[in-house]
């Protein structure tokens, strides 16, 4: 697979923006709906919890897979 991962983090009004773009991954590919979840919890979760707790969680549990 060739694709390619481009993250835009900007300062915007003293808050965070984080735009990530995975280039290349559509919608027909077999592994889209797990990379799509995974992308969706260490965007959402890990790195808020970064951000915001200076810990992420570097795995995504079981249960989210």
């Amino acid at each position: 697979m060739n694709t390619k991962i481009i993250f835009e983090i900007r300062n915007e009004n003293n808050s965070i923006s984080v735009d990530m773009t995975h280039e290349g991954l559509w919608p027909e590919m077999e592994c889209y709906n797990d990379c799509r979840k995974g992308w969706d919890f260490y965007i959402s979760e890990s790195l808020c919890k970064l951000f915001s707790e200076n810990k992420g969680i570097p795995e995504t549990p079981k249960a989210k897979r």
